[in-house]
């Protein structure tokens, strides 16, 4: 009897193992948990103590301004005058450029001269260019095409220049000064 007793007490001990292992599982992590803010506590209150022993340490330091910061009279970066001068002339040889490329890669023969070089026989004739009435009409409106244009890039430069380099009226002052600096106009 004596053993069946101790058999029932073993067994009610191993009905509750599982129950027991929660609780000491979740006893460890809550003893985890505290040693980890401990730590944490403890770590600020080092840096605390040492930021005060800093503090200390620098009393005696005081800073003080002598010169006030001034604003530059001009900015450092960027240089439009040299981005502007840069896209002209860039724009420029790329003109030049493309106009020489079409100009070399024509094949077309234009006069009675080319044609003889050309085929090395004598021109018995050559058949004048008649101008006709169209043809006027397509002159004339061509040479407007290029004043326009012509007209509206100086307004774009001049615009170009106004808002991105210095305002007109300043810059037509600072071109005065200039002139009068060196002697070409009087005051």
């Amino acid at each position: 009897e004596r053993l069946k007793l101790k058999l029932n007490e073993y067994e009610k001990r191993l009905g509750l193992t599982p129950q027991i292992e929660l609780e000491y599982k979740l006893l460890t992590r809550d003893y985890e948990n505290a040693r980890f803010r401990y730590q944490d506590t403890l770590n600020k209150l080092m840096l605390a103590k040492s930021a005060e022993g800093m503090e200390k340490g620098k009393k005696g330091q005081k800073f003080t301004v002598i010169d006030a910061p001034t604003y530059p009279e001009k900015p450092y970066k960027p240089n439009r005058l040299a981005i502007i001068l840069i896209g002209v002339i860039l724009a420029l040889g790329t003109a030049v450029g493309v106009a020489s490329l079409k100009e070399f890669s024509d094949q077309a023969i234009r006069s009675d001269l080319e044609l003889s070089i050309l085929t090395k026989k004598p021109v018995l004739t050559a058949i004048p260019d008649m101008e006709t009435r169209e043809d006027r009409k397509r002159k004339r409106r061509k040479n407007w095409m290029i004043s326009l244009s012509s007209i509206t890039g100086t307004a774009l430069f001049v615009l170009t220049v106004h808002l991105v380099y210095e305002p007109l009226d300043v810059l037509w002052f600072r071109v005065l000064r200039k002139l009068v600096s060196i002697g070409l106009i009087n005051p």
